[in-house]
């Protein structure tokens, strides 16, 4: 009898959860996004490279095939993002050097990036949605991002902003997006 009961209160969790999802959608829907126009192949950040042989595990590839997104997942979406930025402390590159890493609980744009990937990987979103990007800041300064590729276009979850935003609202430039970590490591630029 209590296996039903528990099995009942799943169900229950769960519906109260979408229903919520869905609400949350529709007070808080996306903003209208694009595709990342790929312009030529290029070679992955050193760092990059250096925590892909310390990580193995992250070695796949990156098809581009965009997830529907549904309200379940912008839902996940926001709160992983909100997890990450709050939860975590900003600890800036030491001597100027990048290193990309998920210990501990703080670290720069690089982990908060990492860390927002491992999180929605953990909630079943596939790791072929979610590259890292590079691209300078407003001040011209290196910076790293999760993106996720959905159906409504290719969405950012930044260290530095509270909302996740389409990539073309955001006023960074020089961007780089991963593509493949399988045989070869490749990039590519990105026009905006």
């Amino acid at each position: 009898m209590k296996h039903g009961k528990n099995c009942v209160l799943n169900m229950i969790k769960t519906l109260l959860i979408n229903a919520y999802a869905k609400i949350f959608w529709w007070c808080n829907r996306p903003k209208k996004a694009t595709a990342m126009p790929h312009v030529t192949l290029c070679k992955p950040p050193s760092e990059y490279t250096e925590y892909l042989k310390r990580n193995p595990t992250y070695r796949t590839f990156y098809v581009g095939v965009p997830m529907l997104l549904r309200p379940i997942d912008w839902y996940n979406m926001c709160e992983v993002n909100d997890t990450i930025n709050y939860g975590s402390k900003y600890k800036g590159s030491l001597h100027g050097k990048d290193s990309w890493s998920l210990e501990g609980s703080e670290g720069n744009c690089e982990y908060y990036a990492i860390k927002k990937r491992q999180l929605l990987l953990d909630g079943g979103i596939k790791r072929a949605n979610l590259p890292l990007a590079t691209c300078l800041n407003e001040q011209g300064l290196p910076h790293v991002v999760l993106c996720i590729t959905t159906s409504e276009g290719v969405y950012v979850l930044d260290s530095r902003f509270d909302e996740v935003l389409p990539w073309n609202k955001i006023n960074y430039s020089s961007w780089k997006i991963e593509l493949s970590t399988n045989k070869e490591l490749l990039w590519s630029q990105v026009t905006h």
